[in-house]
């Protein structure tokens, strides 16, 4: 349903860089390039589909418009390949659920319970992903299958690679139809039995300049 061949081949980040290299030298002409160019391009590539866009749904400026010539040439290399990224898992999943609205109603109530580790990671795409997975009466504003994020605001260490925090929290929320001042939504585990106080005391004076917290 997606235009994939059953032998398809998932590609690791060594692939991407090699793939990019290959674009910038044979297509581009580009060969004096120097070492931390195509790296960079694919960081911008991933970004991007952590974000849920495609190269033509990019804001073209003097800054990303070349990347965003590599990023539309990488598709369609990775297209007529047959290969996928691991971003582009997720992103042509989301796409297929938003597309066939019968495909979506049948995931969404195939799955009745989901649980989500490592929430504070998740990303604009994953967060859009899920909530594709709610099998939700609109009419009653409630929610069919059963949903647990576990995750730690304070430990969000990825928004670099496209995690949204805070946002996704309330999305999250927002979403399920649940409320932050609902005790029975939220259960905050505050007592912890790993680490010694000295550790405890030195991380909690980071985390105290934290602006945005749950």
């Amino acid at each position: 349903m997606v235009g994939l061949k059953s032998d398809f081949i998932i590609i690791d980040p060594d692939d991407q860089l090699s793939i990019v290299k290959r674009i910038l030298k044979e297509e581009v002409k580009e060969t004096n390039f120097y070492t931390d160019k195509p790296k960079a391009i694919i960081n911008f590539i991933n970004k991007c589909k952590d974000e849920g866009k495609r190269s033509t749904d990019i804001m073209i400026n003097h800054e990303n418009r070349f990347k965003q010539l590599i990023y539309s040439k990488y598709e369609t290399y990775i297209q007529q390949e047959n290969k996928l990224d691991f971003a582009e898992l997720i992103l042509l999943t989301k796409e297929l659920l938003e597309k066939e609205i019968d495909l979506q109603v049948h995931y969404s109530k195939k799955f009745r319970f989901i649980l989500i580790d490592e929430f504070q990671d998740t990303s604009t795409l994953q967060m859009d992903w899920l909530k594709l997975m709610i099998d939700r009466d609109h009419q009653n504003k409630t929610v069919q299958n059963c949903f647990m994020a576990v995750g730690d605001d304070d430990q969000s260490i990825y928004a670099f690679r496209g995690a949204q925090c805070v946002n996704n929290i309330d999305e999250y929320l927002k979403a399920l139809y649940l409320s932050r001042e609902n005790p029975e939504h939220i259960i905050k585990l505050e007592q912890n039995y790993r680490s010694t106080n000295i550790v405890l005391e030195a991380a909690n004076s980071v985390i105290d300049h934290n602006q945005s917290r749950l």
